[in-house]
């Protein structure tokens, strides 16, 4: 079964308001807090290269088990992958941005819909809420998100799953340009895996993609 895209959708912002306190949803993200095998100090000083040869980013990804913060960095690095290979400069890790990622990824499988807008209201209903309910303030703000099915039926590697969402990133032009975008200087990305039980053994994610300039 070859991977089917559903819609991609770009989101832009510029914005300038005060953050407000981080909240406490994260921690009911299953798994988001159980141990892993990349913590995220690693993520300073660590080339898209280094990352790729280490071993834990060529494990097996197992997504009943999944390590969602070692996924979460496979999608960052290859997107600074893409990046670099575009002379742009690489991107920072913002742990702020993950969060804020992470929580649309889950909330957009938990609550079944696919938008930047979630439906219910409250402080993560929309971007720029939930970044800055995380204590993200920026300048500028972005945010792509995806919805896909992926075959999990081979083996499959976590650098090798985040290249095949990464490209798919890639292959829509608005979102290649939100990845592209010099201005920004920070990322956190956050992807959730689910299963549907009519189609068996298959997969699925959702990813959420947060970019962000910070104010000086």
């Amino acid at each position: 079964m070859k991977n089917i895209l559903f819609p991609l959708v770009l989101c832009f912002y510029f914005t300038q308001t005060t953050a407000q306190n981080p909240k406490d949803y994260i921690k009911n993200i299953p798994g988001f807090y159980n141990s892993s095998s990349f913590p995220a100090e690693q993520y300073v000083g660590l080339s898209w290269q280094e990352f790729y040869a280490l071993p834990t980013a060529k494990q097996i990804l197992h997504p009943e088990n999944v390590d969602i913060r070692l996924f979460n960095a496979a999608l960052f690095f290859a997107s600074n992958k893409i990046r670099l290979q575009y002379g742009k400069s690489a991107l920072s890790y913002d742990e702020k941005l993950c969060n804020a990622a992470m929580t649309h990824s889950y909330n957009m499988v938990k609550q079944n819909f696919f938008s930047h807008v979630n439906p219910r209201p409250g402080p993560f209903a929309d971007m720029k809420s939930r970044i800055e309910n995380y204590g993200y303030v920026g300048q500028a703000l972005g945010e792509n998100i995806a919805k896909a099915y992926v075959d999990l039926t081979k083996s499959k590697t976590y650098v090798q799953v985040a290249e095949e969402v990464i490209k798919q990133f890639y292959n829509s032009p608005p979102h290649r340009a939100n990845m592209l975008k010099s201005s920004f200087q920070s990322t956190g990305q956050g992807g959730f895996f689910y299963s549907k039980a009519e189609h068996g053994q298959y997969w699925y994610f959702c990813v959420t993609q947060d970019y962000g300039t910070p104010w000086k």
